[in-house]
């Protein structure tokens, strides 16, 4: 019996001791491995990763790269991959750049517009340009659409006109034409196309390094992932397709949840107002009315959103007479709308030349106010 319980006690010291020798091991083993496993991850911090691809040889690219570094504390690393691995987009290059267009179609064949078939032709319609502007920006589907924003959000507008003097109406109508709502807000990757714009030679290169720039600040700021976020062929991003410049200086949080967000429709009603407040929109004031004046076409004087004339002067000198109550004192702007059958001639108030801020082109500026 003591024998027996002699052996017993052996058999469960040895037992004790292989447990502790293996758990000494497997510990042992892991913290080499945890060691072996922090080498490397020091390893590949301090790693220097060279810029490759497309631009490797791009001495502005690596520029615009150094510079960020120095004055926005960017990771000189993470920029050298992201540049590296870039698609360079072709399409939204002929889009800006024309002259492109021949290296283009190496890449991108058009597809012919058929149906049932047989090739469609393209009607030759025989309206003037104003016409064919608006034929497909002002419809009864934009306008039923506009109603039902602005039911779905009467008081966001009503606080956005209280806060920036600005009438919903034209807001909804910004919202309308640039993305129909939220929903076509672009589906080129951002990056890659400001890059690609930015960094091939033609007249607008310079503008698009700049707003390359802003959108990488915009990114951090904001702490966005730059791979995830879409835009126009130009850059134009969200619900107004805020260029990324015009982010910092207008984009406001609206709805008070800590983050400006150009897909939030909450934030892009005040990021709007607050556009037009900046650039001089005064409430309550006159924006355009209709001009009679002799003649079918008119030639008389120059006309556009940068023209000044006093009423007086039109009204005694060359018989521009507003066609309606006009109640404004200071200089105003002819606007001239090619029609098939005569000109349609509109009197701009500072008001209308604000709406040309968010887009140079009277045509546009017209349709927001129409």
């Amino acid at each position: 019996m003591t024998k027996f319980l002699t052996l017993l006690l052996l058999a469960v010291s040895l037992l004790f001791g292989f447990a502790f020798f293996f758990d000494y091991l497997i510990s042992s083993l892991l913290v080499a491995n945890l060691v072996t496993k922090k080498n490397r991850i020091i390893s590949v911090e301090s790693k220097k990763y060279l810029l490759k691809g497309y631009f490797k040889d791009n001495k502005k690219v690596k520029e615009f790269i150094a510079d960020l570094v120095k004055k926005h504390n960017f990771n000189q690393n993470r920029l050298n991959i992201l540049f590296s691995n870039i698609e360079f987009q072709f399409e939204a290059l002929v889009l800006i750049a024309p002259e492109y267009k021949e290296e283009l179609s190496k890449y991108i064949v058009p597809k012919p517009r058929i149906k049932n078939g047989e090739f469609v032709k393209i009607k030759n319609i025989n309206r003037g340009v104003w016409e064919k502007y608006i034929k497909y920006r002002i419809t009864d589907t934009h306008i039923t659409n506009g109603v039902k924003f602005w039911q779905s959000h009467q008081k966001t507008l009503s606080r956005a006109e209280k806060i920036y003097g600005v009438p919903p109406e034209y807001i909804i109508a910004i919202l309308s034409i640039e993305s129909n709502y939220g929903k076509n807000t672009g589906q080129y990757p951002t990056f890659e196309t400001l890059a690609t714009l930015a960094f091939t030679q033609h007249r607008r290169a310079s503008f698009f390094e700049k707003e390359l720039k802003s959108f990488l600040l915009m990114t951090k700021s904001e702490k966005m992932k730059i791979r995830d976020i879409k835009s126009s062929y130009a850059g134009a991003l969200g619900w107004g397709q805020f260029m990324p410049s015009n982010f910092k200086i207008f984009a406001v949080d609206f709805d008070g949840d800590g983050i400006r967000d150009l897909w939030n429709p909450k934030d892009m009603i005040g990021s709007i107002a607050n556009y037009f407040k900046k650039n001089g929109w005064k409430k309550g004031a006159v924006v355009a009315v209709r001009a009679n004046y002799i003649g079918k076409r008119f030639k008389q004087l120059k006309t556009g959103y940068n023209t000044r004339y006093s009423l007086d002067e039109l009204k005694q000198t060359y018989k521009i007479i507003p066609k309606y109550t006009f109640n404004y004192k200071k200089d105003v702007s002819l606007i001239k709308l090619p029609k098939y059958s005569y000109d349609e001639l509109w009197i701009g108030a500072k008001n209308f030349y604000v709406i040309t801020r968010y887009n140079h082109n009277v045509f546009y500026a017209m349709t927001v106010h129409q």
